[in-house]
């Protein structure tokens, strides 16, 4: 708190909450983001190939049928032949 503050009268309590005030004003001003999606690709030791989807939305009937159709596309790209080291028998 200033000096000049302090001279005024005003109190630090004050000072905080017309802060925490004004930010809790900026923060609902804004715009709401979009929810956010990702898809994670990655080789385990074996060289087989391994996905995470991650998909956000306010229905989820329609979440659960692009995070499927998601993962069906990716399981569909990066086939797992297990008995083959990895390649197609």
């Amino acid at each position: 708190m200033s000096a000049a503050a302090r001279a005024h009268g005003v109190s630090p309590y004050r000072v905080a909450l017309d802060q925490k005030h004004d930010e809790l004003m900026a923060a609902l001003d804004r715009k709401p983001t979009p929810p956010e999606s990702s898809v994670t690709l990655s080789r385990n030791a074996k060289g087989v190939a391994q996905f995470e989807v991650v998909v956000r939305g306010p229905n989820i009937s329609e979440v659960h049928a692009m995070a499927k159709n998601i993962y069906n596309m990716l399981a569909a790209s990066y086939p797992y032949y297990p008995y083959s080291g990895g390649e197609a028998a």
